[in-house]
């Protein structure tokens, strides 16, 4: 007989194949075939908790901006908080009226007690000293430009005395050179008393130029030539010298 397994040629009275040692004459036991095995139905996919976590996520950012508009009075509004605004509003513009009014109180204080030569300085003079009453007013306008200009105005009560003791000034103190151009000038040295008795009656007005710093006043034009002298202010009163002026 042969071997079933490997078809070596045994005797038959051999149990086990000589070649591969497989047992002989044992009974064959028919192999079923397989049967075909259905692959197991796939797991259904459980969508809960995705479900729970994105409702659980929306309430949470709705609850979210509830509370931030309540907090910030979009909702339901705030009275507390619109009460202290408005209460603090109202703080505000009472300090900024109160601030206004110290600010145009000083303003106006700086106004008038200006440490500034700029403005219009009067004085006013009597003078008793040619023979007759002479009331002199003087008017200086300081510019912000650089420029004065002074009025002279006088009041004379006796022009006829006041020339006659001009004419006698000039013959006492006046030199000879002095009196000798009045009368080229005017014919006479009574006619140039006349004259100037005239100029001040009708006013006379002289404008400068100026500089005004560190207390020294200096002015100047063609004809007056230059001046220096000391000036101070006081409250409304300029110092130019011994004369005072008061602010117009």
């Amino acid at each position: 007989m042969f071997c079933t397994k490997c078809g070596k040629d045994c005797a038959d009275t051999s149990k086990f194949c000589p070649g591969c040692g497989t047992p002989l004459n044992a009974p064959v036991t028919p192999v079923e075939p397989f049967a075909p095995v259905a692959p197991p139905p796939s797991p259904k996919k459980d969508n809960t908790g995705l479900i729970i976590g994105i409702v659980v996520a929306v309430v949470v950012l709705i609850i979210g901006v509830i509370v931030t508009l309540f907090a910030t009075g979009v909702i339901g509004g705030d009275k507390k908080k619109d009460d202290d605004d408005k209460e603090k509003t109202t703080i505000e513009q009472t300090v900024a009226d109160e601030t206004t009014t110290e600010t145009t109180t000083e303003t106006t204080t700086e106004e008038v007690f200006s440490d500034s030569i700029v403005g219009t300085w009067t004085q006013t003079e009597t003078v008793e000293d040619f023979g007759t009453v002479v009331v002199g007013t003087q008017t200086l306008v300081f510019k912000e430009n650089g420029t004065l200009v002074q009025t002279l105005e006088y009041v004379i009560e006796d022009e006829e005395a006041f020339v006659s003791s001009y004419v006698q000034r000039v013959y006492d103190y006046a030199d000879i050179y002095t009196q000798q151009s009045m009368i080229d000038e005017y014919g006479s040295i009574e006619a140039a008393a006349q004259a100037y008795c005239d100029m001040l009656t009708n006013g006379a007005t002289n404008t400068f130029t100026y500089t005004a710093e560190d207390g020294i006043l200096t002015f100047e034009n063609a004809v007056e030539g230059s001046y220096t002298d000391y000036y101070q202010i006081e409250g409304n009163t300029l110092y130019i010298g011994d004369t005072s002026y008061t602010r117009v």
